[in-house]
């Protein structure tokens, strides 16, 4: 033991991290317009999380850059892309440029940042006479905050546009009904989405949602590689059929790209004459589908789904004001990889530790979970988020909350024992 040893720090970022990241904080203040008085009241809050010299520091280089950074686009004549926008909405604000449009269709709307919605305003407030504006969007698909995005342009459409009216399109030619009534339920349960009720023209009546839970994840993939020779039985017997085109489309779907199964290539050459398989993470599969979508890996735990992975402390400063229920962009993306689905969705879990996604779609929506290579765990009965496992302790064996101290439930094992055989039963 050396009391004089000195204590190992974090190793510094390098140069092109730190350039990437100050990029990336230039992007957002740009994009989201803030001025000096903003960015300062923003940093201000930020200050009280632990990272307060860290930020200090940062803005001071920040600055600098940005400064160097606008002097080299002036003087090379330039231009970056977040200029394109809050030029063009400052040339129309002041008329310099006479739009010719008498109406501005504006789609994917909830990934909108605040300088796209100034244009926008812009344009449709024009000085040569009112411009017709129709934009398309779903709050419930606002996955990009990271790269700008505020949900809130679509949550308060109707307090930026005071004059809008808002047309439902409540009719989906892609998912079951079962599948559309288990989503919608699921994305719903946050107050701050848009309330519709979404129907359905297909016609596909057979379960919608399956759960597979394993003890040990490594065998998810010999289960699906089962799965794959089961479809192709079954297509060869006449008794599935592709939706469309002579394949069936099979969608692999993950949280990350490392979620892509090793036996991918071998799947895809294997079953190339009756299945299309491919693997897309959830961010980029967003305007796809499949008639069968499989997610992979939807366990709880840091890099698991929801991703527990905090945006760095920075990049809260200039970034949209996050929607405040719990986990909410992560419960948006989870709808995306949902309503991929032509037919069904596959979700491969884990027994110990299942996404709190599952555990709510069990104990709310109904869904079984089948457990392929071990037993069922039962879901926390308090906090609907972790399962129940089996401790020793002082006074014998009890059962508590697999997120224990988060969730503080316990129950003692002779009480579980006694409500089985009748005998009645209490809650420690």
């Amino acid at each position: 033991f050396d009391p004089d040893r000195k204590a190992e720090g974090l190793q510094p970022i390098s140069n092109k991290e730190l350039a990437n990241t100050v990029r990336i904080f230039q992007q957002h203040v740009k994009s989201n317009g803030l001025t000096p008085s903003q960015m300062k009241e923003a940093t201000a809050s930020q200050l009280n999380d632990g990272h307060a010299a860290r930020i200090v520091q940062f803005i001071k280089l920040f600055y600098q850059i940005s400064e160097e950074w606008e002097r080299r686009l002036r003087e090379g004549g330039w231009i970056d892309f977040e200029d394109m926008v809050i030029q063009a909405a400052q040339y129309v604000e002041a008329g310099t440029y006479q739009s010719r449009f008498k109406m501005v269709l504006a789609d994917e709307f909830q990934d909108s940042s605040r300088a796209r919605i100034r244009l926008l305003k812009a344009l449709h407030y024009a000085k040569n006479g009112q411009v017709h504006l129709c934009v398309v969007g779903d709050d419930w698909q606002g996955i990009n905050r990271f790269a700008g995005a505020d949900i809130s342009v679509m949550t308060e459409f109707e307090r930026i546009f005071p004059y809008a009216s808002r047309l439902t399109l409540g009719t989906t030619f892609r998912c079951p009904k079962s599948l559309c009534d288990i989503s919608s339920t699921f994305i719903q349960a946050n107050p701050v989405q848009i309330r519709k009720t979404v129907k359905t023209t297909s016609t596909y009546s057979n379960a919608s949602v399956l759960v597979f839970a394993f003890k040990d994840m490594a065998n998810a993939q010999r289960h699906l590689r089962e799965q794959f020779d089961f479809m192709r039985r079954y297509i060869e017997e006449g008794r599935l059929k592709p939706s469309s085109g002579n394949r069936i489309t099979v969608l692999l779907l993950g949280r990350y790209r490392n979620d892509s199964p090793s036996q991918l290539r071998s799947w895809q050459q294997k079953f190339a004459d009756v299945l299309d398989i491919s693997f897309k993470t959830i961010h980029s599969s967003k305007g796809l589908e499949a008639d069968y979508v499989m997610l992979v890996n939807v366990v709880e735990g840091f890099r698991g789904f929801p991703s527990q992975i905090e945006d760095d402390p920075l990049l809260q400063i200039p970034m949209p004001t996050p929607d405040p229920y719990p986990m909410a962009e992560e419960r948006r993306l989870f709808y995306v990889a949902l309503t991929r689905a032509k037919r069904q969705v596959r979700i491969y879990t884990s027994l110990a530790t299942p996404s709190r996604f599952v555990t709510e779609l069990v104990t709310k929506g109904g869904l079984k979970v089948e457990a392929v290579d071990g037993e069922l765990q039962e879901p926390c009965p308090k906090c609907k988020i972790g399962i129940l496992k089996l401790r020793t302790g002082k006074y014998g064996e009890f059962e508590s909350c697999s997120t224990w101290p988060r969730c503080d439930f316990k129950r003692n094992v002779a009480d579980t024992d006694k409500a089985a055989t009748g005998q009645g039963s209490s809650h420690a």
